[in-house]
């Protein structure tokens, strides 16, 4: 299955690279107008030292590791918000009847590299953040970074496929996927001491505190606001492993439930 991914998602890039110029200016211009997402951190902190105990660097590291994580699912997973668009214009029968999983592909007929310039600003951030973080480096904690934002990918990831199969039952989904997906990109940006407590629940639940701002409280050895034990960090892997099976078993309701235009 995965290398038939690969071979419907390359037939894709390499339509996108035929204006290589136009390409190239367009991944350019994603990635310098990302960092106005970073310039609302520098503008809080140009008023402050510090957001609840957080340094500047501190939740630069929680940008860079969310920015990742969430432009990893984009680039690979955000496909699935197009189902929406296949069941208004009835067209979904038509992916139904090919021999291929749905989700594979609506995810690699939609794959842009464009996007590759909004995971290329928060991989600069994140780089950055780790070299100016007061971490005190362990091999644990070294290996814990590219797990978080593996983990932190599939959580969103995830998440994008739960949404997207509302689709099935509302038709429009779009802003309800925008509301939880993005928005919970821009959640995670910041520590989550500083909202409240039903905010935090809600986080909890979703799962976007496994995200990154466990884990990385982890990291920095900080107490986090939940008042859970220090291991609660390193159970990452586990809820993003829950989390796509539970996107796994809701779009095999959806599409179980799913009625043709036809029909």
């Amino acid at each position: 299955m995965a290398e038939l991914w690969l071979r419907l998602a390359g037939a894709r890039l390499r339509s996108e690279l035929q204006y290589r110029t136009s390409f190239v200016l367009l991944v350019a211009m994603v990635f310098v107008f990302s960092f106005l997402d970073f310039v609302a951190v520098l503008v809080i902190f140009g008023a402050i030292d510090e957001m609840a105990g957080w340094s500047f660097a501190e939740v630069a590291l929680l940008y860079g590791t969310s920015g990742v994580a969430f432009n990893l699912a984009n680039l690979f997973v955000a496909g699935v918000d197009t189902a929406a668009e296949h069941i208004r214009a009835g067209t979904f029968d038509t992916l139904l009847l090919r021999p291929v999983g749905t989700i594979v592909q609506l995810t690699s007929n939609d794959i842009a590299l464009r996007r590759m310039g909004r995971l290329a600003q928060a991989s600069l951030v994140l780089v950055i953040a780790l070299g100016a973080a007061d971490v005190q480096w362990t091999v644990s904690r070294a290996v814990m970074v590219p797990v978080l934002l593996l983990s932190g990918a599939a959580i969103f990831g995830g998440i994008w496929v739960i949404v997207a199969a509302i689709a099935f039952w509302t038709v429009e989904n779009r802003a309800i996927a925008n509301s939880v997906t993005y928005a919970g990109n821009y959640l995670t940006f910041y520590p989550f001491d500083v909202f409240s407590g039903w905010l935090r629940g809600i986080a909890a639940i979703v799962p976007l505190a496994f995200v990154n701002y466990l884990p990385v409280a982890w990291i920095l050895g900080k107490d986090d606001a939940y008042d859970w034990p220090r291991w609660a960090g390193l159970v990452s892997p586990l809820v993003a492993l829950l989390t796509v099976l539970a996107a796994r078993a809701v779009w095999s309701f959806a599409l179980r439930r799913y009625r043709s235009t036809g029909t």
